[in-house]
C-alpha cells in the first residue's frame, strides 16, 4: 500500500509542474519555441466542443503494430486510399463522400461547426517558395462538410496548436434593417489573434496581443475571449489589443473557453472552473469559481443547465451552470486530461464521457467511463480508448489506444451497454477529428472523417 501510495504522489507531483514555467525560460519564449518548429504536435487541449466545438487535433502519434490478415485497414496500400467500401457495408457503413484530388501534405485537421479545416505544410511541398522571407510557410483549407469541397485557403506563418473556433451572430430579422453579420473564425498565430470570414477567408481584422496566448480564441457579440500563460484570462473588444477585462488564476490556461449568452467559462491549471460575464469579467454577480484538488488541462463543457469539467485530481465534476454548486463528482481512478464529451444518445437518455489515463509506467491505461449526466451514474466503461470520435444513431465511435491489443483502430460501441459491435484498424498516416458537438444536425456528428497526411478525405456514415 505504501509502495502504491508513493506512485500516486508522485503522478500528482508531475501534473503540479505542469503549472511551473521551466527555469530561466519565460512564458513568452515557451510559445515561442514550441510554435516555430513543424515537428512540434498541435496541442489537444481545446478540443471541439466549443465545441466545443471542438475541435480535435491528431491523435495516436504511436505506430500501431500489423493488422490481422483479412482485417480492412485505411491506408495507401493496392493505389488506394482508405476504408475499402465492401468493409464498410460489412459493418452497416458506407462511404458518403471523398475528395478526388489530395491536397496535402497534411500537419493537422478539425472539425468546426459545418466545415472541416487541414494545415498544408509548404515547407514540404514547396520548400523554395515558402523559404523566401514573407512566403507563409502554411496553408489552412476549409472543406464544406456536406460535399467535402474547397471552399477557401488563408496563409499562415506557423502551424496551428490551437483548434480554430466559429462564432455565428444571432439572426437579425428584415424588420430591423440592418444586413447580417458574417459568420466568424477565430484562428491563433503565435500571440496574434485572426478573426476570418467563415464563408470567404478572408481576413476582417487581426489583434497582435503583448501577452504570450496559451489557448484558442472563442468570441461572443462584441468581445473575444484568450487564456494566457501569464495566468491570467482576458476579455478583449473585437478588433482591438488592449483588454476590456482580465482575471488573474493562479495556473496557465491549457483549454480554449465556452462561451454562452453572455457568460464565459474557463478552465486552469490551478485547479479551478470560472464563470465569467462577458463584458464585465468577474466584476459582475453572475461570476463563480469551484475548486478541485489538482490541475484542469483541458476545456470545459457546458450541457443542458450542467458544467462539466474533468481535473487530474481523478474526478470528474458536474456543477450547477447558474451558480457553479457542484451538481456530483465522479472518481475516474485515474487523472483526467482530456476534455469530456456530453450528448443524448435518444430521448432521455444522456451520456458525459470521460477518460481516466493512468499513466504509472506499470499500467500505461485509459480507461473511458459513461456515465448518466444528471446523476453521474455509471452506465458502462471500456478500457484502452484513446480519443472519442463520433455519435451515430445508436453507437459511439472511439480510436482505441495503440499500445492496446487492437493497435490503432476506430471502435464502435452500443451507446446503452457500451458493448463492442465492431472495429477496423487505421494506420497512423490518417487523422481522424473529433465531431462530437460539430455541426447543427445530429445526423453530422455521425459521420466519422479519415484525413489522410497526403491530403484524402473520406467521409464514412451508417447507412439509414
Amino acid at each position: 500500500m505504501k509502495s502504491r501510495g508513493l506512485q500516486w504522489i508522485l503522478v500528482f507531483a508531475g501534473v503540479l509542474l505542469l503549472t511551473l514555467p521551466p527555469s530561466g525560460c519565460s512564458p513568452k519564449a515557451r510559445i515561442r519555441d514550441r510554435e516555430g518548429s513543424e515537428a512540434a504536435p498541435p496541442e489537444t487541449g481545446d478540443g471541439p466542443a466549443a465545441q466545443n466545438t471542438a475541435a480535435a487535433a491528431p491523435a495516436g502519434a504511436e505506430k500501431s503494430g500489423s493488422p490481422s490478415a483479412g482485417r480492412p485497414i485505411a491506408s495507401k496500400e493496392a493505389g488506394s486510399l482508405g476504408i475499402p467500401e465492401a468493409s464498410l457495408n460489412a459493418h452497416g457503413l458506407l462511404t458518403i463522400n471523398r475528395t478526388l484530388r489530395p491536397d496535402g501534405p497534411v500537419k493537422a485537421a478539425f472539425v468546426v461547426g459545418d466545415d472541416i479545416f487541414t494545415v498544408k505544410s509548404l515547407l514540404s511541398s514547396q520548400p523554395a517558395a515558402a523559404s523566401k522571407p514573407g512566403s507563409p510557410k502554411y496553408l489552412l483549407i476549409a472543406y464544406d462538410r456536406k460535399d467535402l469541397t474547397q471552399r477557401w485557403v488563408y496563409p499562415l506563418e506557423v502551424p496551428l496548436n490551437h483548434a480554430p473556433t466559429v462564432y455565428r451572430y444571432p439572426r437579425i430579422t428584415a424588420a430591423a434593417g440592418e444586413a447580417p453579420k458574417p459568420e466568424e473564425l477565430y484562428v491563433v498565430q503565435k500571440d496574434e489573434v485572426h478573426c476570418l470570414d467563415l464563408r470567404y477567408g478572408v481576413a476582417l481584422w487581426k489583434s497582435n496581443l503583448d501577452f504570450p496566448v496559451s489557448s484558442g480564441a472563442v468570441a461572443s457579440d462584441t468581445h473575444y475571449y484568450v487564456g494566457s500563460y501569464d495566468q491570467k484570462i482576458y476579455g478583449i473588444l473585437k478588433n482591438r489589443t488592449n483588454p476590456d477585462w482580465f482575471y488573474i488564476t493562479r495556473g496557465d490556461i491549457r483549454g480554449a473557453g465556452i462561451v454562452s449568452e453572455m457568460q464565459t467559462y474557463f478552465t486552469s491549471t490551478d485547479g479551478r472552473v470560472y464563470r465569467f460575464h462577458g463584458s464585465r469579467g468577474a466584476r459582475d454577480q453572475s461570476f463563480w469559481q469551484f475548486a478541485t484538488s489538482a490541475p484542469i488541462t483541458s476545456p470545459p463543457v457546458l450541457f443542458s443547465r450542467w458544467v462539466y469539467a474533468g481535473s487530474t485530481d481523478f474526478k470528474l465534476y458536474s456543477l450547477l451552470e447558474r451558480d457553479g454548486t457542484k451538481n456530483w463528482e465522479f472518481q475516474a481512478q485515474a487523472p483526467i486530461y482530456d476534455q469530456p464529451y456530453a450528448f443524448n444518445l435518444k430521448p432521455n437518455f444522456s451520456l458525459v464521457l470521460c477518460i481516466g489515463d493512468d499513466q504509472r509506467p506499470a499500467v500505461k491505461k485509459r480507461k473511458l467511463w459513461a456515465l448518466d449526466a444528471a446523476t453521474g451514474d455509471v452506465k458502462w466503461a471500456f478500457d484502452h480508448l484513446q480519443q472519442t470520435l463520433a455519435v451515430g444513431k445508436d453507437s459511439i465511435y472511439f480510436l482505441t489506444d495503440p499500445r492496446s491489443n487492437k493497435g490503432r483502430s476506430v471502435i464502435a460501441l452500443d451507446g446503452v451497454t457500451g458493448k463492442e459491435k465492431f472495429s477496423f484498424p487505421v494506420d497512423d498516416s490518417f487523422f481522424i477529428p473529433t465531431t462530437i458537438g460539430a455541426g447543427e444536425a445530429r445526423k453530422q456528428s455521425g459521420i466519422l472523417y479519415l484525413i489522410h497526411a497526403s491530403g484524402f478525405i473520406q467521409a464514412i456514415g451508417e447507412r439509414l
